[in-house]
């Protein structure tokens, strides 16, 4: 089972995506940015089940993947990123 606080930190770096692929106009664009090549529909609806984080766990090769390949992420400290944070 899925801890909740796992599923929280997947949700904020997925939104992060999310935001930037909305920026740049969608799905087939945001494939193109981290490939640098045009995707196919089934390699470009692959890209779209990898965040969903109910079902996706990215790891730490495919995070630094999407951070050295998407600029508009380069501001973002760690805790941003993640959604991490003092307790309260």
């Amino acid at each position: 089972m899925l801890k909740a606080n796992q599923l929280h930190h997947r949700r904020v770096f997925f939104a992060h995506i999310l935001r930037v692929k909305d920026q740049l106009g969608g799905w087939a664009v945001l494939y193109e940015r981290l490939y640098g090549r045009e995707g196919s529909r089934k390699e470009i609806q692959k890209l779209q089940n990898r965040f969903y984080p109910e079902r996706s766990n990215p790891n730490l090769d495919f995070i630094a993947f999407c951070l050295d390949s998407l600029p508009e992420l380069a501001n973002l400290k760690a805790a941003d990123l993640f959604g991490v944070g003092p307790s309260k």
